[in-house]
């Protein structure tokens, strides 16, 4: 902790004489410059005041006790500074003078009271709240922590001594030691920030560390599938469980454009007859958005294919899938299998749904965007991709008049 420069000051309040003649002694505590003022419930005359020892002059006994009154406020004070440097709080002229006046709160550490947040989060999962905001969030603190520990050497920090400078800190943490890309690590932050306005609402902290500093995120061109390369991933002849299981739960996705999470989460109690055709019929669990798919023929297979699982037929599950994370990781084999160079990841199968199947077919931009569940459209624009093949077929007709 940094060395800080303290000392009291008792003056007289001259700006109000009480009725009597005297004027009321305050008390000025100043650290690194900065001064709060309590007044210390006692008076005396203008005349009787030493103003450079901060005492009375006199030397009777009303006198004596008004110097050990004084002198007892100001050992007060001055263990009010060492016992905030024991507890590791910056003692500050305001938190002194709280302290002294019992108006002080306990401050609260950063790591703890994140762990206080993650905890309600978890309350919530179901009720507002989808499980992977909580996985973000356990994620972030973790991170954070491990930042501390890293530039700080310590295991957890007051919010008050949050500063824009452990921001910016916490940035370099993350491209360098976490080697997380520019969104990933705005995330990150978004994520802290948010812990951040939380406490500042609940008066947990005097300053907003955030004030002065934006992150903004950069437009990525995300990857997706084209036909030739979906085609690859479908006839692939797999002879290994797991990696049949990740193939069929990508090309799911797809071709229903439904993120992870909701095909994990996806039951026959989903699928809806509506006269010849069947529909999936799903809550999106990030938007909370009702999604209406038509399911296409390899869709219906491989419903059927799965028909017979366990998981099936305990909880109703359409496919049994695996966590995102091995997902992610199974799904670089099925990449290498099928001599895809892009990084195949499950969101990398709603971009293809998007892009691939619906757009590239002449569906509407409006329907696509109704089965992806999305807010409004300009959601859907960033998923849209002009393909060579379309800009081909479309400069066919241009061709054939100047021809």
């Amino acid at each position: 902790m940094m060395r800080s420069t303290f000392s009291v000051l008792f003056y007289l309040k001259k700006a109000k004489p009480l009725k009597n003649g005297e004027y009321p002694i305050y008390i000025r505590i100043t650290v690194n410059g900065k001064r709060a003022e309590i007044s210390s419930q006692c008076s005396i005359e203008n005349k009787d005041w030493d103003n450079k020892k901060g005492l009375s002059k006199r030397k009777d006994k009303s006198a004596r006790r008004l110097n050990e009154s004084l002198t007892e406020i100001k050992h007060q004070l001055f263990q009010i500074k060492l016992d905030l440097e024991r507890e590791d709080i910056s003692p500050t002229s305001v938190n002194i003078k709280n302290r002294y006046l019992g108006k002080d709160k306990k401050e609260v550490k950063l790591l703890e009271y994140y762990k206080e947040h993650n905890e309600k989060l978890h309350l919530l999962v179901g009720k507002g709240i989808a499980q992977g905001t909580v996985q973000r969030h356990e994620t972030s603190a973790k991170h954070v922590q491990e930042f501390m520990k890293q530039f700080y050497g310590k295991g957890d920090i007051l919010l008050n001594q949050i500063t824009p400078s452990f921001i910016q800190d916490y940035e370099v943490y993350l491209k360098s030691a976490r080697n997380c890309a520019h969104n990933t690590t705005v995330k990150y932050i978004k994520n802290l920030s948010k812990i951040i306005r939380s406490a500042l609402i609940n008066g947990l902290m005097t300053e907003n560390p955030f004030k002065e500093i934006t992150f903004k995120l950069t437009e990525v061109d995300k990857p997706f599938l084209d036909n030739d390369e979906l085609q690859r991933l479908m006839d692939l002849e797999l002879n290994i469980d797991r990696l049949e299981l990740v193939r069929d739960t990508f090309v799911f996705c797809c071709f229903t454009g439904l993120a992870f999470s909701d095909v994990k989460a996806l039951t026959t109690e989903d699928i809806h007859l509506l006269g010849k055709q069947y529909w999936i019929k799903i809550l999106r669990q990030k938007t909370k958005i009702m999604c209406n798919i038509p399911v296409l023929p390899h869709i219906q297979y491989l419903i059927d294919k799965y028909a017979n699982t366990v998981e099936r037929q305990d909880k109703s599950l359409i496919i049994p899938v695996f966590s995102n994370q091995k997902m992610n990781a199974y799904l670089k084999e099925l990449a290498d299998l099928a001599n895809i160079s892009k990084n195949l990841t499950t969101h990398v199968a709603r971009h293809t749904f998007a892009t691939t199947v619906t757009l590239a077919n002449k569906v509407s931009m409006e329907s696509v965007s109704k089965m992806l569940g999305h807010t409004n459209l300009n959601m859907t624009r960033k998923y849209a991709r002009i393909l060579d093949k379309t800009i081909a077929d479309e400069m066919q007709n241009v061709s054939a008049i100047y021809s």
